[in-house]
């Protein structure tokens, strides 16, 4: 069959003359009516015109029904690839009224599409159990445990359920914006975390067991090493003190590596354990100083704290925490300096918060992993070449200390340069978090 006469065909399956005959019987009878009792050339004339208006409906059919069959395969390809995302995904007007759901949401939430599609989802609705998931999807704030992430669009925040089935869901809620500015609806992606979330707890315990049963032998040894230290197995000669001083240093070194798993396995699992008490943070600044200023003065470091003018109030806080933060960031600067360097410790009031900058003449951060700066096991390359040990875990607890504080720690640096460390702490105990939180990576 020739080209022409499959398009003809295709033409004729678009006009749809079952569809439109009515149309095409009427000006089949207009055109009967000139030629019976119209003079011929008033005939012709609406005969033709007839005859034109016959092909431009013809042709506005076919076009339509062309557009109609594009739109109908496009739409049927984003349903298909909405009813495959791995990830659950509802749609619903600004008056909570469901306009699309996919089978993942439904397996997720356990609802049926035919249940909630076009409905109006109300708080109350929450009391039938067919429904209670999903309303507490649509109303995070019903759940029993939430946790928000970001606070502006796009909202995301971690909900967990205990009922009617154990879950742990991280929704993102996005607004739709039509061409002209205004709301039309919402947007929600349901990624269920529970497996990602029992992964996380198994190796947090794994971590926790390991560490413990590492402590007692690593104790040993280092009581060992103590022993052959102070002569009490017998004197020394030159060569095997300095081998019994290097296995001391890296036994101490395995110790403190094994106390910040611990640590980490700890905050993972929100039972870090937190004891406030008021504080004066000066004083804790002096003692961190203090226990630092041999480490210093062997790298030929100046350590120095420049004191706030004015007094700064007490501030609730857990002193062991606060002090292992000062620690953690005084003796990083130490560590990634240059001899002769210096490190310098500040404090002062700023609004409703204590503010403390630890700065030093260090070997900075690379621009482009100041991004990774507070995650697990994270250490610049530059920092790895110029000290080998480390655990690339202490600023991972760092932030999260001052997160449960109620503050915010971040840096600014400048590779070959230096950094500086900053943090701040509430003055005020309201603006502490009433709970403790399952530590987070970012």
């Amino acid at each position: 069959m020739s080209n022409g006469a499959r398009k003809f065909q295709e033409n004729l399956r678009l006009l749809n003359l079952k569809k439109n005959w009515a149309m095409f019987v009427f000006l089949a009878a207009i055109l009967f009516f000139n030629v019976l009792w119209m003079p011929a050339p008033a005939a012709l004339t609406i005969s033709v015109l007839a005859l034109i208006l016959f092909f431009l409906m013809a042709f506005n059919i076919i076009s339509l029904a062309r557009a109609e069959g594009v739109i109908r395969r496009e739409r049927n390809q984003i349903f298909g690839i909405i009813s495959r995302l791995t990830d659950g995904l509802i749609v619903y007007d600004v008056y909570f009224r469901i306009l699309l759901i996919n089978s993942k949401a439904e397996e997720i939430l356990d609802v049926k599409r035919e249940d909630i599609l076009g409905k109006a989802v109300k708080p109350e609705m929450q009391q039938d159990p067919r429904f209670k998931l999903f309303v507490q999807a649509i109303f995070p704030s019903l759940a029993p445990k939430v946790k928000k992430i970001t606070a502006e669009y796009p909202e995301v925040m971690e909900v967990s359920f205990a009922e009617p089935k154990e879950l742990e869901l991280q929704i993102t809620t996005n607004p739709i914006i039509d061409p002209g500015g205004r709301l039309t609806g919402y947007l929600k992606i349901i990624h269920d975390i529970s497996r990602e979330r029992a992964v996380s707890r198994m190796k947090s315990e794994f971590i926790t067991i390991a560490a413990h049963q590492m402590r007692t032998p690593l104790a040993a040894v280092k009581w060992t090493f103590q022993t052959l230290l102070a002569g009490e197995a017998g004197p020394l000669n030159e060569e095997q003190t300095a081998c019994v001083k290097d296995g001391a240093e890296v036994s101490a070194h395995l110790i403190k590596l094994v106390g910040d798993l611990l640590d980490v396995a700890k905050i993972e699992e929100g039972k870090f354990g937190y004891e406030f008490a008021m504080i004066d943070i000066v004083e804790l600044i002096e003692r961190a100083i203090a226990d630092n200023k041999l480490a210093a003065a062997q790298r030929e470091i100046s350590l120095i704290f420049n004191k706030p003018p004015v007094a700064l109030p007490q501030i609730k806080a857990d002193p062991q925490k606060v002090f292992l933060v000062l620690q953690n960031l005084i003796s990083n600067a130490i560590k990634y300096n240059r001899k002769g360097g210096w490190v310098a410790v500040e404090a002062g009031k700023e609004g409703d918060y204590v503010k403390v900058a630890v700065r030093d003449s260090g070997v900075g951060i690379p621009a482009n992993q100041m991004d990774r700066l507070f995650s697990k096991f994270f250490r610049g390359s530059n920092v790895v070449r110029l000290e080998t040990e480390g655990s690339g875990l202490g600023l991972f607890i760092v932030r999260n200390v001052v997160r449960r504080h109620g503050g915010k720690v971040w840096a600014e640096s400048e590779e070959g340069v230096g950094s500086a460390f900053y943090f701040t702490l509430p003055a005020e105990a309201k603006m502490i978090p009433e709970a403790e939180a399952p530590g987070d990576e970012f």
